[in-house]
């Protein structure tokens, strides 16, 4: 049997079987709904362990397993390459728009955040969907985290409301080519697939992130659902309940379609480094 349940971000938050397979999502957002209950096999938990350790983290982040948890540390600010240069800061969270924004240079803006956030070696699984608070609700690769889809006024979809500001001969977006930006208390978080996050856990390697200049109005196009350089799907990091989060690859490498996945964004499928014992 495989198993796997994802978030609805255009990645996956992972539930293994009694096979140890998990999947990835195909949706470009993040959901707002989590699955929490039901504990998997002994040998499950075994092989999630292996995920975590083999992850592909930056420098930033510490990882210490446990028999039942473990652990991430991160200062929260991931390298300079997965960031913008600078970023359109809204005059508060309640109205994301380009009226009244600023354009922040990012080493102004990010704050540290010392993470160390414990999470179940063994996620739990439930029939029964959760409605995700704001904040992070994962933990990724170059030290970020995840958020769900809204922004503060929980109304806003981030990656469909970006806008782009220009002051002093400088022009930045509210997200950055990554679908991440900094929040208040300087908090670097993702709202979408990170593209630059599959390019670095596919090949190690990660193009400069920029802030974001193609536009229709003030709605950014729908956030990428495809990287050609991912042939099967990649770890991009763990929901704080202990699921992988994956890109929207499968194991054919074609993409996930959106139709297959469920409420929570979530599939059964089979992802590398989880074998049947």
């Amino acid at each position: 049997m495989s198993g796997r349940i994802v978030i609805s971000l255009g990645i996956a938050w992972v539930l293994i079987g009694s096979c140890a397979f998990a999947g990835p999502s195909g949706a470009n957002t993040v959901s707002s709904m989590a699955r929490t209950e039901g504990h998997l096999p002994a040998a499950v938990a075994k092989n999630e362990r292996t995920a975590i350790e083999r992850a592909r983290w930056t420098t930033n982040v510490s990882v210490s397993v446990s028999a039942d948890t473990w652990t991430f540390r991160s200062d929260g600010i991931p390298e300079s390459t997965f960031l913008a240069s600078h970023y359109a800061v809204p005059s508060t969270p309640l109205d994301v728009s380009a009226a009244g924004a600023s354009v922040i240079a990012t080493s102004q803006v990010l704050r540290n955040q010392n993470y160390s956030l414990t999470l179940p070696t063994t996620p739990k699984y439930s029939s029964t969907t959760t409605p995700t608070a704001l904040g992070p609700i994962g933990v990724m690769l170059d030290g970020a985290v995840l958020y769900n889809p809204y922004e503060a006024n929980k109304a806003t979809v981030a990656t469909r409301d970006n806008f782009s500001v220009t002051a002093n001969g400088t022009t930045a977006s509210f997200l950055d080519s990554c679908d991440g930006h900094p929040g208040p208390g300087g908090m670097y978080h993702y709202h979408g697939l990170p593209d630059c996050l599959v390019q670095y856990a596919t090949t190690g390697t990660v193009a400069q992130t920029t802030s974001v200049s193609s536009f229709s109005g003030t709605t950014t196009p729908p956030v990428a659902e495809t990287n050609a350089a991912a042939r099967k799907p990649v770890v991009l990091g763990f929901a704080l309940d202990g699921y992988g989060i994956y890109d929207n690859i499968a194991m054919d490498g074609k993409i996930i379609k959106v139709a297959s996945l469920d409420a929570c964004n979530g599939i059964f499928s089979v992802v590398p480094g989880y074998p049947c014992k």
